[in-house]
């Protein structure tokens, strides 16, 4: 059974309560390692014709495997893609170039221990080959993640400042983060078993560009997430505004940002939604 790193003891301020002790990783996908054979017609979808993302088709098939349907397309980032799942709709298939280190990163660690913060069920589908028609077969490593639904394109204020709230958990988790955007924030419905219907998680939905970090760490520089400070900003620029003037003033404490997101939940009548959260004591925020 593979082993995972565990999270960096430096991070300290923060942890996931479901993460904690010696939780079991999940097993690997039930695929012998040289059986994942994909296929996927070749569809140019830019001039740089030699990128193998440039000419993923739309739908790709499981060769070894003929009875699953084919999976769809969902969307193509800098070094992967992602398909649905062939085998459960509630699942994707994030497909990369076999690398080392991999382009999948720590995500399927971050996955199973900080399921409270990003998207969960990761687990490793295994390594193989894919055949893009009428191109080449290429070496790839498949990962499979949970599916969630995108937050909007207009997210509300008490989202916007959910998501600050999961930067900063993460930052305190001793996570560095980056290359966040509109689409890589997903929505997880509320536990239809549980006792109490309290509102939809938001989580990350791509940390494979993310690191663990020993040394403290500040919120993330704005160049690192430029393009979802651009987004936020333009869709609710009071929030926005607000919480720039927070990060500027404690962006180095964790705890102090925590306190002021909370505050600001509070006084926007978000009391429903920190029932997601723990708080112990006065300065620590702990996703449940």
């Amino acid at each position: 059974m593979q082993q995972f790193a565990p999270l960096p003891a430096g991070g300290g301020e923060f942890s996931s309560e479901e993460s904690s002790g010696e939780a079991a990783p999940l097993p690997p996908w039930p695929l012998l390692a040289d059986s994942l054979h994909l296929t996927v017609d070749r569809v140019r979808r830019s001039n740089n014709r030699d990128f193998w993302l440039s000419n993923l088709g739309p739908t790709l098939w499981l060769d070894c495997f003929p009875t699953f349907k084919g999976s769809s397309l969902l969307g193509i980032g800098g070094t992967r893609a992602v398909y649905t799942s062939p085998t459960s709709e509630g699942k994707v298939w994030k497909v990369a170039l076999k690398a080392n280190p991999s382009h999948h990163g720590i995500e399927q660690t971050i996955g199973q221990r900080l399921p409270g913060l990003c998207a969960t069920q990761t687990r490793m589908v295994g390594t193989g080959q894919l055949t893009i028609r009428d191109f080449k077969t290429l070496e790839i490593e498949v990962l499979e993640v949970e599916r969630l639904t995108l937050l909007p394109d207009q997210p509300s204020n008490l989202q916007v400042l959910h998501m600050f709230m999961v930067l900063t958990a993460l930052v305190g988790a001793g996570i560095w983060v980056r290359d966040l955007n509109r689409k890589n924030w997903g929505v997880r419905p509320p536990n239809p078993h549980g006792p109490d219907q309290g509102p939809a998680e938001i989580v990350a939905l791509d940390c494979g560009g993310w690191a663990f970090q020993d040394a403290p760490l500040g919120f993330p520089q704005r160049v690192r997430i430029a393009s979802w400070w651009g987004w936020i900003e333009a869709t609710t620029p009071e929030v926005a505004a607000w919480a720039r003037g927070v990060v500027r003033t404690d962006h180095a404490s964790p705890r102090r940002l925590a306190i002021a997101f909370r505050q600001r939940l509070l006084e926007m009548g978000g009391r429903r939604f920190l029932g997601l959260w723990s708080v112990k004591g006065s300065s620590s925020l702990v996703p449940r």
